[in-house]
C-alpha cells in the first residue's frame, strides 16, 4: 500500500478531478460515508446517538459537514460546531454548509457558541467527530483552535478523526502545538506518514482507509515510492504449497549464529525460519564456545 505525503495526496485529488473527471463534492461525499460507515462498525447504529461534530473552513470540515448530514438521516441527534463564520466557507465546505442549514441541522458558528457550551456538548456525546483541520496543516494549533483540541481530549469520549487527527504533521507525525487525542482515524484513499510515523501513530488510534472513487491509475501516475507492507501483500508473496509437497520440497536453512552474549540474534533468525517453514533447518552453537 502506498503511503502518501500531503503534496502527493493533493496532486492525486486534482488529477481526479482534471483527468478522470470526477467531482471533487463527489470525493468529499464519498469520504462522509467512509466516515460513517467506520463508525457504525465501530460503535453500532447511529439512530438515537449524540455525535458533536467539530468542524474547520476548509475541506476537511467540508467532510464533517457531510459526516454530519448522513448522521441526521441515520436518526443521530447531530451538533455541528463551526470554528469559523459561516461565510468564511468556500467551494464544497459551503455547498455542504448550506445543505446542513436547509436540512435543519443543529450548527453553532464562531459567532453563535461559547466554550462552555462546546464543552457540555462534547462532554455528553456518544462519540465526537474531529473535522477541523486535515492534512495540510503547516503552523501549530494555538489560542482557539489549541483551546477546542484540549476541549475534546479532556472530554474522554470517543473520537473519530477526518483524514489525521487535528494538530498532526501528515508528512513527519510531529504534533503542531496541541493535538486530538483519537480514537480512530479515517483515512481517505491512502495512509499518510503522519499516521505511521511517532508522535503521530500514538494519536491516530485505529487506522482505518478507506477507497473514495479515486481511480488506481491516478494515484499510480503519482509515482509514491514509499509503501506500507501489509499482511494483504505479503500473503500475495509467498506461493500456496501443493497438497503432494513434502519436507524435502521447499529447500533448507544453515543458520550459523550465536557468539557469546548475541543469541538473540540466533533466536530470532531460528524462529523466523520455522515461521516462514523450510523443510529443513540446522544451526550451529560452536561460536557461544569461543
Amino acid at each position: 500500500m502506498f503511503v502518501a505525503t500531503s503534496q502527493e495526496m493533493q496532486n492525486i485529488d486534482r488529477r481526479a478531478g482534471k483527468e478522470f473527471g470526477i467531482p471533487t463534492l463527489l470525493l468529499m461525499e464519498n469520504a462522509a460515508l467512509g466516515v460513517i460507515r467506520i463508525l457504525e462498525e465501530m460503535y453500532g447504529p447511529v439512530k438515537g446517538k449524540k455525535i458533536t461534530v467539530v468542524c474547520g473552513k476548509g475541506n476537511n470540515g467540508g467532510d464533517g459537514l457531510a459526516a454530519a448530514r448522513q448522521l441526521h438521516n441515520r436518526g443521530a441527534r447531530v451538533q455541528v460546531y463551526l470554528l469559523s463564520e459561516q461565510a468564511a466557507l468556500k467551494g464544497d465546505a459551503a455547498v455542504n454548509l448550506d445543505i446542513a442549514l436547509k436540512m435543519g441541522i443543529e450548527l453553532y458558528s464562531r459567532d453563535r457558541y461559547d466554550m462552555q457550551a462546546l464543552s457540555i456538548s462534547l462532554n455528553h456525546s456518544h462519540v465526537i467527530i474531529d473535522a477541523i483541520l486535515g492534512t495540510g496543516l503547516s503552523s501549530p494549533g494555538t489560542g482557539e483552535y489549541g483551546d477546542v483540541i484540549g476541549l475534546i481530549n479532556d472530554s474522554r469520549r470517543p473520537v473519530v478523526a477526518v483524514d489525521i487527527p487535528t494538530g498532526i504533521n501528515s508528512d513527519t507525525g510531529e504534533v503542531m502545538g496541541r493535538a486530538v487525542q483519537a480514537t480512530a482515524t479515517v483515512s481517505f484513499a491512502l495512509p499518510k506518514r503522519g499516521h505511521l510515523l511517532y508522535p503521530g501513530c500514538e494519536f491516530a488510534g485505529r487506522l482505518h482507509v478507506v477507497d473514495i472513487s479515486i481511480p488506481r491509475a491516478a494515484i499510480e501516475r503519482e509515482s509514491i515510492y514509499l509503501h506500507l507492507l501489509t499482511e494483504e501483500a505479503m500473503r500475495e508473496l509467498i506461493p500456496l504449497r501443493p497438497a503432494e509437497s513434502h519436507k524435502g520440497s521447499f529447500g533448507h536453512v544453515l543458520v550459523i549464529a550465536g557468539s557469546i552474549g548475541k543469541r538473540g540474534a540466533a533466536a530470532m533468525t531460528s524462529l523466523s525460519c520455522l515461521r516462514t517453514g523450510p523443510s529443513l533447518r540446522a544451526s550451529n552453537p560452536s561460536l557461544q564456545r569461543r
